[in-house]
């Protein structure tokens, strides 16, 4: 269980520098995080529910990024 949870971790964190590249923000980051964690570790009594709530977070985070980007050009 804790190799699991270590190699978990490991890919947040790569996950992490792909998306501040991208240029998502800290808060954007922690909501995609979150959906990675939620797809991750799966619950077949949730299943449904958790992707549907990692779908949101992921398309969220993807409209404050595109907002913010527009605002600023």
């Amino acid at each position: 269980m804790d190799q699991l949870e270590e190699q978990l971790a490991q890919k947040a964190e790569s996950l992490k520098e792909t998306w501040k590249q991208i240029g998502y923000n800290d808060a954007e980051i922690e909501m995609l995080s979150e959906a990675f964690f939620i797809m991750a570790v799966k619950n077949k009594q949730t299943l449904r529910e958790d992707k549907k709530a990692a779908r949101k977070l992921m398309k969220d985070a993807k409209e404050l990024l595109i907002g913010r980007l527009n605002a600023s050009s």
